[in-house]
């Protein structure tokens, strides 16, 4: 997959999510009601993900309902195309400027991850 730039999209929870997050912080939630269907990711949000990226020739690697992930690669012009970002502005993998995503899709990706390989922390262990 040389010359590819591979991604991570994070997807919107669902209500019920919210619901049981709600339930949760007031001390009511019981863990055995609940369905993991309960904070997967909509199937018709998966959908509209998966025609995004058939739309701009990004391949989907994985996708992973439950963990309301979309695993995409794309060559950088793709990318760059797909997600609003300057031409030239992927070259080295630090890109730390906004992304742009078509209504509704700004609604339910929440993260798009893998922009930004920079190291996070340097190691001073000697």
């Amino acid at each position: 997959m040389a010359g590819q730039i591979q991604l991570t999209l994070i997807l919107r929870q669902p209500e019920a999510a919210n619901e049981i997050s709600e339930r949760l912080l007031a001390g009511t939630w019981n863990p055995a009601e609940m369905n993991a269907a309960d904070i997967a990711a909509n199937p018709a949000d998966v959908s509209e993900v998966l025609s995004f990226a058939a739309k701009n020739s990004l391949q989907v690697l994985k996708t992973n309902p439950a963990a309301r992930s979309i695993r995409v690669a794309g060559s950088v012009p793709d990318i760059e195309n797909a997600f609003g970002i300057p031409s030239g502005c992927l070259g080295n993998l630090n890109y730390k400027g906004p992304v742009e995503l078509p209504a509704p899709l700004n609604q339910i990706v929440i993260a798009v991850l893998g922009l930004d390989h920079s190291p996070i922390a340097k190691s001073h262990a000697q």
